[in-house]
């Protein structure tokens, strides 16, 4: 009983030592007169704290811009993951094709090469479509991921078929018993992909920062550094304002959607 009483005290300090970085960030974003990180910054004091420094970045630095910009790309991003992975997903676990390994072995290759080798490749082609520093641009290349489509055909693998095959009696089709019966068994697996795809897409850098060119275009990571490039006096209370803006939706997420989360990722663990 005292060994496990340690044991959860030493994984409660390490989860608190974890979360000081994020109150740092909170705190000095609340501090007036601009601040220096340190260990001041952990508590500045109650006559210190101020919201301006929030309503300064949003006017000052076209945040509101940058907020709509990734808030519309990282939906469809996150909302085409789910769909057309779980679709090459389905097709990968229960269809029998020619070169349906081959097509397997092209996808986990694919988990392997590093996202900066093919933007070159990705920017000739958004450049000869005639997308760039367009909506599309941003979504395209990312309408797909090899990491959602591998981990729900493997949760796929472990669904009882003959809940399929119940249904094809009762005469439903492929598209119905993919949207009735193998969406709804998959949604552990589907908030996972989710909340990945929304974390890739919303923190993305490189990305926006290849295949588009203008302000307007920005999303808040990209704005983010624009702005403080742009803004040479800026001091750290201001950035920590802007990199709260950038971090605070992606948080509400992940404490909203984390027992789903957490169901996903155990349950694939154990069925994979």
């Amino acid at each position: 009983m005292v060994k496990m009483i340690r044991i959860h005290l030493f994984l409660m300090s390490l989860a608190l030592l974890s979360l000081v970085p994020l109150w740092v960030m909170f705190t000095s974003s609340l501090t007036q007169g601009g601040t220096h990180l340190g260990l001041s910054t952990l508590w500045p004091g109650w006559d210190r704290l101020t919201l301006t420094n929030y309503s300064e970045v949003w006017t000052q630095g076209n945040f509101g811009r940058y907020f709509f910009n990734s808030v519309w790309v990282s939906f469809w991003i996150t909302l085409s993951n789910l769909l057309f992975d779980a679709m090459a997903a389905y097709a990968l676990a229960r269809r029998r094709f020619g070169g349906r390994g081959l097509l397997m072995a092209l996808i986990l290759a694919k988990l392997m090469i590093p996202g900066a080798v093919l933007m070159v490749p990705q920017f000739i082609l958004i450049k000869a479509l005639g997308l760039y520093d367009g909506y599309l641009a941003l979504i395209l290349p990312m309408v797909a991921e090899t990491f959602g489509i591998f981990m729900l055909r493997q949760y796929m693998l472990s669904l009882p078929k003959e809940l399929e095959e119940a249904a094809r009696l009762e005469g439903a089709g492929d598209i119905k018993i993919f949207f009735s019966i193998i969406l709804p068994l998959c949604r552990p697996a589907l908030a996972v992909v989710a909340i990945h795809s929304l974390l890739v897409s919303w923190n993305a850098y490189v990305h926006p920062l290849i295949l588009t060119s203008s302000d307007a275009m920005r999303t808040l990571p990209l704005g983010l550094a624009f702005y403080r490039a742009s803004h040479s006096g800026v001091d750290t209370a201001h950035l920590m304002a802007g990199a709260m803006i950038a971090s605070l939706p992606v948080m509400i997420a992940f404490a909203v959607f984390q027992k789903q989360i957490i169901s996903g990722l155990t349950q694939g663990a154990v069925k994979g």
